[in-house]
């Protein structure tokens, strides 16, 4: 999960705790003299946090703390032997724009079954 980013969040990217729940709607009330100034519907409560996302104050770590959710990747990806794999944005180019025959791809790889961050 990448860091929370208050600008992205605010614009409606999607957010989630570490648990990996859902988050509704950022809302940022300003600076707060007791420094929580987010409030976020998430886990069927409304929480408290930081502009940092942060459920505590200090550096102590929680469940709750906010990330920018991973984002779904797209495309293809075509592996072979002796050569780098190439990328592709489509199923059909995958199979029709490379060089080498699709007899000699090892893989062909579709992305969308993956997340930003999380490997192969």
């Amino acid at each position: 999960m990448d860091k929370f980013d208050l600008e992205k969040a605010l614009a409606g990217e999607k957010v989630v705790n570490k648990k990996g729940e859902v988050a509704g709607k950022v809302v940022d009330f300003g600076d707060f003299d007791d420094g929580y100034s987010l409030r976020v519907l998430i886990g069927g409560e409304v929480g408290e946090f930081t502009r940092a996302g942060t459920y505590f104050s200090n550096d102590d770590v929680s469940d709750k703390d906010l990330f920018m959710a991973p984002k779904k990747l797209s495309g293809f990806v075509n592996v072979y032997r002796d050569v780098s794999p190439s990328y592709h944005n489509t199923k059909i180019q995958a199979n029709t724009t490379d060089n080498w025959p699709t007899a000699h791809r090892v893989a062909l790889i579709d992305l969308s079954q993956f997340e930003q961050g999380h490997g192969l």
